[in-house]
C-alpha cells in the first residue's frame, strides 16, 4: 500500500488532476490533524505567558514527517518498525509541547 500511495504521489507531479485531488486528501487531513491537535491543546487552562502551539503547523509537520519516512521505508532505508519509533518520538515530543504550553495539567 505504501508504494501505491508514493507512485500516486509521483504521477501527480505530471497529472493536474491527481494533483488536485492529492491536494484535496492532504488538506482534510492536515485539517483533521489541526483540529485534533487543538483539541488536545485546548483541555486544559492556558497558564501566563503560555507559549501557544500552532495547529496547523504542528499537523503539517506530521504530514511531512510521515510522507518522508514512506520514501525511507520505501526504498529499504528503514524498516517499517524504525519509521514508526519516529512518529513514534514526534507525536510524544508534541504532547511535551502540547503539555508545557499550558498551565501544567496532563494532556
Amino acid at each position: 500500500m505504501l508504494g501505491c500511495v508514493q507512485a500516486q504521489v509521483a504521477q501527480a507531479a505530471v497529472s493536474e488532476p491527481l494533483a488536485a485531488r492529492l491536494r484535496v486528501g492532504y488538506a482534510a487531513l492536515q485539517d483533521l490533524l489541526g483540529g485534533l491537535i487543538a483539541e488536545a491543546g485546548e483541555s486544559g487552562p492556558v497558564g501566563d505567558g503560555a507559549a501557544m502551539l500552532d495547529p496547523q503547523r504542528e499537523a503539517r509537520a506530521l504530514l511531512a514527517l510521515s510522507d518522508g519516512l514512506t520514501g525511507h521505508v520505501l526504498v529499504g532505508h528503514l524498516t517499517a518498525e524504525a519509521a514508526e519509533e519516529a512518529l513514534h518520538v514526534y507525536v510524544v515530543g508534541l504532547r511535551e509541547r502540547l503539555r508545557t504550553s499550558r498551565s501544567g495539567q496532563d494532556v
